[in-house]
């Protein structure tokens, strides 16, 4: 038996004794469809061991055996080796036998990291609810007397802990299955969490303290919220807060390693990276009211989420045997899995957008870029990508707010509007630091933080009269006073 080393990785898959049918074969003889193969093949008992088991993989181990001499292309040798009369026919067959062979690797569930984590509770943790992104507290480290973690908190990160560490049925060594609904059916080949809050203090991620934490700390920023839908609420100036994002993608083929494996990919991301290690949770609005009637989920399809400036990216490089042989009966190619699965997650290596030939990595944008050049992702999927992540020009510029501007102006037809420093309701402070951001504002310059576009031109300021106008006063501002006299406050 040879191994063949491969030009692009994928997964190894494990077979069955059944494989698939041959498609479009005119004789119904298995004698006659071996005979077929046997004539006109030009590789000679093939037996090899390859890397993954996918389309791309099977047809590079072709190319690597077929003999110079051979008068016909590794195509043609491969629809004899698969009793087929067309490329996509091939393809079919090849798909079938990886699908088979992939289910034949040990497979775990949510529910085999803690029983508790049911599709229930995983769709109200992905929307950035449950117990696990509402508590306060650590994970790991040092335990603040101030925000103790709770036991069902602590029972769940040792769980998540345990599972990726494991050396058998874990995170790096089994396929991780996931059915609830948040994360199903992604049209755009991708997933992204935003994170809102920290929960867990000292991990050298975020702002949150041994002592003083609670429910305002942030997570380290690295992005920025553009607006939510359907109202089309903007979060200008960083008014949501600063919010961390990070995704990953996979590919077309759906025997690809980064696909058979995306929800090991989520595991990683979303529950062993960002809330075990760093205790990044909750939505980018948490700490906003916005519109109660807007979808801002923590993790979801990139599609379900609000438009971003950019999002950072985890890849998956995995090793996995597959032994590639022809079955002694029928003749044509069959694979099994000799379930060695290994996974490590790593920043994604992509390329950037405005120049292919430069590496861009950690950066999901970039990460697309490359698995187009792959031809692993359609351009209209990235295209659809990049409605979410309007920064995809300008990778790794985290505070991006003109991508923003441009692309809401654009859709609305109206201008971006903008948050202010304001002691008045009506007029921006003139001191440019004021009107940085929420914290400068009230705490540096004793301001109130509103939108320049609150006020209308014959708005009322904060304590002019209202006395004929009770109507009148600039937002936030409300009428007060008597039946003589009102002004706003």
């Amino acid at each position: 038996m040879r191994i063949i080393p491969l030009l692009l990785c994928t997964a190894v898959c494990s077979s069955t004794s059944n494989e698939p049918k041959p498609r479009r074969v005119r004789s119904n003889s298995a004698v006659d469809h071996q005979n077929r193969k046997l004539s006109g093949a030009c590789i000679e008992n093939l037996d090899v061991e390859i890397n993954g088991c996918d389309y791309t993989s099977v047809l590079e181990t072709i190319m690597a055996e077929i003999p110079n001499s051979c008068p016909h292309s590794a195509m043609t040798e491969l629809q004899l080796f698969t009793g087929t009369e067309t490329n996509d026919d091939a393809k079919e067959y090849i798909s079938e036998m990886c699908s088979n062979a992939w289910d034949m690797v040990d497979a775990t569930g949510f529910q085999d990291i803690k029983k508790n984590f049911d599709d229930d509770f995983m769709n109200e943790y992905a929307d950035g609810g449950g117990f696990l992104n509402t508590e306060t507290g650590n994970f790991q480290g040092e335990q603040s007397t101030k925000y103790m973690t709770s036991k069902r908190s602590m029972k769940a990160g040792k769980k998540i802990d345990a599972y990726y560490k494991a050396t058998s049925n874990g995170a790096t060594n089994s396929r991780l299955e996931a059915t609830f609904e948040n994360i199903q059916n992604c049209e755009l080949q991708s997933i992204m969490c935003c994170f809102g809050r920290d929960r867990q203090s000292d991990d050298n991620n975020g702002n949150c303290k041994l002592n003083n934490c609670g429910k305002n700390a942030d997570p380290m920023d690295n992005s920025n919220l553009c607006w939510t839908e359907p109202s089309m609420t903007t979060y200008p100036n960083h008014q949501e807060g600063r919010t961390h994002c990070h995704g990953f993608a996979w590919a077309e083929d759906e025997n690809d390693f980064i696909s058979q494996l995306k929800y090991n990919n989520f595991f990683y991301v979303s529950m062993y990276d960002h809330l075990y290690s760093r205790g990044y949770v909750q939505n980018q609005v948490v700490h906003k009211s916005g519109n109660s009637d807007d979808y801002v989920p923590m993790c979801s399809c990139i599609e379900n989420m609000p438009p971003v400036s950019r999002s950072d990216c985890t890849q998956m490089d995995v090793t996995l045997t597959f032994r590639l042989s022809v079955d002694s009966e029928l003749g044509f190619l069959k694979a099994e899995s000799e379930n060695d699965l290994d996974i490590d997650f790593n920043a994604c290596e992509g390329y950037d957008y405005n120049n292919p030939n430069r590496n861009e990595n950690n950066d999901l944008a970039s990460y697309a870029v490359r698995l187009v050049a792959e031809g692993k992702m359609s351009t209209e999927t990235q295209e659809g990508m990049y409605k979410t992540l309007l920064g995809y020009k300008y990778p790794n510029s985290n505070n991006n707010e003109r991508v923003c501007k441009e692309a809401y102006e654009e859709l609305t037809g109206e201008e971006y509007p903008r948050w202010c420093c304001t002691h008045d309701h009506k007029t921006c402070h003139t001191q440019p630091f004021c009107n940085r951001d929420w914290n400068s504002c009230t705490k540096e310059c004793k301001g109130e933080w509103i939108r320049d576009d609150w006020c209308p031109e014959d708005g009322i300021p904060k304590w002019g009269e209202c006395t004929y106008r009770v109507n009148g006063c600039c937002s936030p501002g409300t009428c007060e006073g008597n039946e003589y006299f009102k002004q706003c406050v």
